[in-house]
């Protein structure tokens, strides 16, 4: 996590472990939702400007960054209740990214009133599952390289993919933004088990998304994955207030790739 002079940072105790939590600025609340292949890190381009107009939270979810290691049943959308509560934010404003959406998507319908309104990068939705052919292949790869005991090869890999996206070559995106997500990536693995004893939501997401009745931006990659793209299309025909925008250029994170552009968007619609 970058620093500022004016962001603090705390430890919450929830079951089983702690999340490590950074805050700045003043005014509405702002909570940021970080992707499942990055940790809060991820929002480095937008948490010190965004903290100029409101009151910035973000925090690594379990398994993430300077948060507690994953080592018995958990559950995301319980440690993100559990956190707002603690922090007593008040209906905040949303930016989640892909997995972080996931678990944002399922706590709003959990609780109707959590949020003010969510922007959502690239996000996934519990009930839909991935099923694009390069991304099958890309885990396939992933596998091979895991199973021959090449840790950094399969970070690689899997950074490339979903940075890139399956339509771009490995050459297009930033070795900047790259290695920033290779460093994230490899503490996931220090922190995470071979198998994930996440406790899901009982209702999945996708069969709801007509009950999200907050606004909703949602911001996509061109490049992204086909299911990516889908749950985007969803989001826009199923929810009360929802529309879409897409950038072009980008893969899955594309407010690590188009920072100035992202933000102008993010902050309009925020605001």
């Amino acid at each position: 996590m970058s620093n500022t002079a004016s962001a603090s940072s705390s430890r919450i105790d929830v079951d089983g472990g702690q999340l490590h939590v950074e805050q700045a600025g003043a005014g509405p609340d702002l909570l940021m939702v970080h992707s499942g292949i990055t940790d809060s890190g991820m929002w480095d381009g937008q948490f010190n400007d965004f903290a100029t107009s409101f009151h910035v939270t973000r925090y690594d979810m379990r398994g993430y960054g300077s948060s507690s290691a994953i080592d018995a049943a958990y559950s995301h959308v319980d440690d993100l209740k559990h956190l707002i509560e603690v922090l007593q934010l008040d209906q905040p404003r949303v930016m989640a990214a892909s997995m972080g959406a996931r678990v944002v998507l399922d706590l709003a319908l959990r609780e109707n009133r959590a949020f003010n309104r969510l922007l959502l990068v690239g996000p996934a939705v519990s009930g839909y599952g991935f099923d694009d052919p390069a991304l099958r292949a890309c885990w396939d790869e992933m596998g091979a390289a895991w199973d021959a005991g090449d840790m950094d090869k399969a970070v690689d890999i899997e950074t490339r993919f979903w940075i890139n996206g399956p339509t771009r070559t490995a050459e297009e995106a930033s070795e900047g933004v790259l290695e920033h997500v290779r460093r994230m990536q490899r503490r996931i693995v220090e922190l995470q088990p071979d198998d994930d004893p996440e406790v899901n939501e009982p209702e999945p997401a996708a069969e709801r998304l007509d009950q999200l009745m907050m606004p909703i931006l949602v911001v996509v990659g061109q490049h992204d994955v086909s299911d990516i793209h889908r749950n985007a299309r969803a989001l826009h025909q199923q929810a009360a207030d929802a529309r879409v925008v897409y950038l072009p250029g980008t893969g899955h994170l594309p407010n690590l790739e188009l920072v100035e552009e992202f933000n102008r968007i993010a902050l309009d619609f925020l605001k």
